[in-house]
């Protein structure tokens, strides 16, 4: 038989092709085959890397991590990465236009499917990437203004959401006070955001996944630290709201801190004196932006520059560096700061002291959150064997060296902490060094600057 269509007239006339019996059973075979694919995701089952556009990533294996075979109970696999990044920050980066990382980013989420929840940060083509993804469904938060925000990925085959809750950190009240601006007790307009969504599980019970990017400057370590304490209190808020106190939470994100601040401590040890640098990091940051003194001339988030583009240093246009109007004749001028804009904390702004902020972190986490690669054994690279903590040791010597690896910094900022009864039985295996090259965004190592991270847990 010819391998031609066949032909006949339709109604008007004209000629009618059909497939031959060989096309048809082409077509067959190949519905067949994506059907089975899809098959295999909603079961999660990790599908074969696909190449896109020649579109190769870094693989890096799923390890169990001592004692896991004891461990019994329904499991889960929750991952966090980032998606998006500036280009004036990766020079020499051959992975900066979204036409070069669109195809890297969708096959590395392809190999991560695998994944029961997985965590994207400064995502903004949620469509573009969870087209990866079939068996996912999506959550998502953006801050005000913001073009790219968080978004939780979760199997719709197993989950369900129960609720969710955005958080504007920067409304969010951390002390007492009837005043609006002293309840709040910020230091600075962020516009950074937390997602908290409880997913609940088909088969019985749930979990509780909150994903955050806290504010990157590093001369805020107070908001850094108030900004984990009033999402902790949403959280809880949120669990007691909906009724599963007894779900475990998983808190991901990109905390802008590495295990050696103030920040990652408050988290691990909260009931533990930190080391005297660590509260020295808080105590030197008490200082408030003017970008705070805006939002309440103007009672607009949205309306206030977050000052994303700020350096270190430098003097106001319109102000000393101290924030303060030039000194009258015959005064001292004020001493210059290590941040522009800021000026000295007065009562009417209600910054805690350092002691009063960790108190308060250790009352809304009573035992303390366990962090997934901190607390296990994932290779020799790790924060403390590169030297990370310097004098100031603490809890997180075996977190990753590295989660974000540039030619220009490379710091361990990401991190996957577990609060409740779930236990961590597996991880992603951290990247090594040597296979990252010069520094990302690289095409075929990784399209973001960031490395992500994921974990297996018993619920």
């Amino acid at each position: 038989m010819s391998s031609a269509r066949s032909s006949a007239l339709d109604k008007s006339g004209r000629k009618a092709y059909s497939l031959t019996p060989e096309q048809l059973a082409l077509q067959a075979e190949r519905k067949a085959a994506k059907a089975a694919k899809l098959a295999a995701v909603e079961a999660g089952e990790a599908p074969e890397a696909e190449v896109v556009d020649d579109a190769r990533v870094l693989q890096r294996p799923w390890i169990s991590v001592a004692g896991a075979e004891a461990a019994t109970g329904r499991r889960i696999k929750i991952m966090l990465a980032q998606t998006l990044v500036r280009r004036d920050l990766f020079p020499g980066s051959d992975c900066l236009r979204w036409g070069d990382r669109k195809a890297h980013l969708a096959a590395e989420l392809r190999t991560h499917a695998v994944a029961d929840v997985i965590c994207l940060q400064e995502c903004d083509r949620l469509a573009d990437l969870a087209a990866a993804l079939p068996a996912h469904a999506a959550a998502e938060a953006k801050g005000p203004g913001k073009m790219h925000g968080l978004v939780v990925l979760y199997r719709r085959a197993r989950f369900g959401v129960k609720a969710q809750r955005p958080v504007q950190l920067d409304l969010e009240c951390l002390g007492k006070s009837e005043d609006e601006r002293q309840a709040r007790a910020g230091t600075r307009v962020t516009k950074n955001m937390a997602l908290i969504v409880a997913l609940e599980d088909k088969e019985g019970g749930g979990v509780i996944v909150a994903t955050t990017h806290l504010f990157w400057h590093p001369k805020f370590a107070y908001e850094r630290a108030r900004q984990v304490v009033v999402l902790l209190r949403a959280i809880r808020k949120l669990q007691a709201e909906q009724g599963c106190e007894d779900w475990s939470v998983v808190l991901s994100g990109d905390l802008n801190t590495q295990p050696s601040e103030a920040t990652y401590q408050l988290l691990a040890a909260p009931h533990r004196p930190p080391h005297p640098a660590m509260l020295a990091e808080i105590e030197s940051s008490r200082f408030v932006h003017t970008s705070l003194d805006k939002l309440y001339e103007t009672s607009a988030l949205d309306a206030v520059d977050d000052g994303e583009g700020e350096g270190e240093g430098g003097a106001s246009t319109s102000a000393t560096a101290t924030g303060s109007a030039t000194p009258a004749e015959g005064e001292e001028p004020p001493p210059e700061r290590a941040v522009k804009n800021t000026r000295d904390p007065v009562p009417a702004d209600g910054l805690l002291s350092a002691e009063r902020l960790l108190s308060e972190a250790a009352k809304v986490l009573p035992t303390g959150a366990i962090s997934a690669y901190g607390s296990a054994n994932a290779g020799d690279e790790t924060f403390a064997a590169r030297g990370g903590f310097g004098d100031a040791m603490g809890e997180g010597e075996k977190e990753p060296a590295y989660t974000c690896y540039t030619s220009l910094f490379k710091l361990t900022l990401d991190y996957l902490f577990v609060i409740g009864s779930a236990k961590v039985v597996g991880l992603l295996q951290p990247a090594k060094s040597e296979d990252l090259g010069e520094g990302l965004p690289r095409k075929g190592v990784c399209a973001s600057d960031h490395l992500a991270i994921g974990c297996e847990l018993v619920l």
